[in-house]
């Protein structure tokens, strides 16, 4: 009977952290936090060749509804009085909002009484995600228009400014993170992107992926019972009712931590080194994948 509870309470925490874990997720390695979003690699360069200006946008539709949510402006200027511009920003729209950082220091140089003065100042930029950063959800750390991921101006002789810079990204592959507010509900969205070097007004974008998966299951995949893999709790190993192809395991927060490839007669699977908690286990075959849940103890 005690038994019994333990098992009716782990469900139900089950269910209860199943609708509340999209708040939050890991940035890992391609294969993990989600689906990919279908989405090819795109180039963005922007060079003025003297005396003239350039500028490009690019709109990106990151949810598939077939409407731009993203723009990505990148500007480029360079006259005949030798001030130079270079601008890398990123507006977003239709309830999206990108993750900004308000703490980040610029570092630049003005004149003051005629002398050139290094100083500082805090600044808001896009927030900057690296490897294995968590990536939390904060009202209070949201943008809509104009989030600048780089910003380069040289003015080359006085009076003015001589250059203020924000350099978070130049030359870094890194992630930018977006949240589409739905109701009282939200997505995130994170893109894989480059920055060109210093004196590079390049942007690429890499990959994007979103963490609504997997808590909204394809149509094209099959859940199937929960005594479809037994036991389940388990310590150790389980057994699944058929041979399958490949097996993969996602954490509650949409990390991917087991994929492998099996043999079509084998019919277990070894979970010990995994921590204890409740996972998604998708199992394919021939082509169609299925979908259950796993507890480890």
């Amino acid at each position: 009977m005690q038994n019994m509870k333990k098992i009716t309470l782990l469900i139900f925490a089950l269910c209860w952290i199943r609708g509340s874990y999209a708040q939050y997720l890991v940035i890992d390695n391609s294969s993990s936090g989600g689906y990919e979003i279908p989405f090819q690699d795109t180039v963005l360069h922007c060079y003025a060749q003297y005396p003239n200006a350039s500028y490009v946008n690019y709109y990106l539709d990151l949810d598939g509804d077939s409407i731009n949510d993203i723009r990505f402006y990148l500007y480029d200027w360079f006259n005949v009085h030798l001030w130079s511009t270079s601008i890398i920003s990123v507006s977003t729209f239709n309830n999206f909002y990108v993750h900004i950082d308000t703490s980040y220091i610029e570092y630049y140089q003005t004149f003051i009484s005629g002398l050139v003065v290094d100083t500082f100042r805090k600044t808001t930029i896009i927030k900057k995600y690296n490897w294995g950063d968590t990536i939390h959800y904060s009202n209070e750390n949201l943008l809509s228009h104009g989030a600048p991921l780089s910003t380069r101006y040289y003015h080359y002789g006085p009076p003015g400014m001589l250059s203020q810079n924000i350099d978070a990204f130049w030359g870094d592959t890194s992630y930018i993170v977006f949240t589409k507010s739905q109701g009282k509900d939200f997505i995130l969205y994170y893109l894989k992107i480059e920055v060109g070097s210093e004196y590079d007004n390049t942007l690429s974008l890499i990959s994007a992926k979103t963490n609504i998966v997997p808590d909204e299951i394809p149509q094209t995949t099959i859940e199937l019972p929960e005594d479809y893999i037994f036991p389940n709790p388990t310590k150790e190993v389980f057994y699944f009712k058929e041979g399958c192809d490949l097996i993969e395991i996602y954490s509650l927060q949409g990390t991917l931590v087991v994929k492998e490839n099996l043999s079509i007669t084998r019919n277990f699977f070894n979970v010990s080194q995994l921590r204890k908690g409740f996972y998604f286990v998708y199992l394919r075959k021939n082509e169609t994948k299925f979908l259950t849940k796993l507890i480890k103890l």
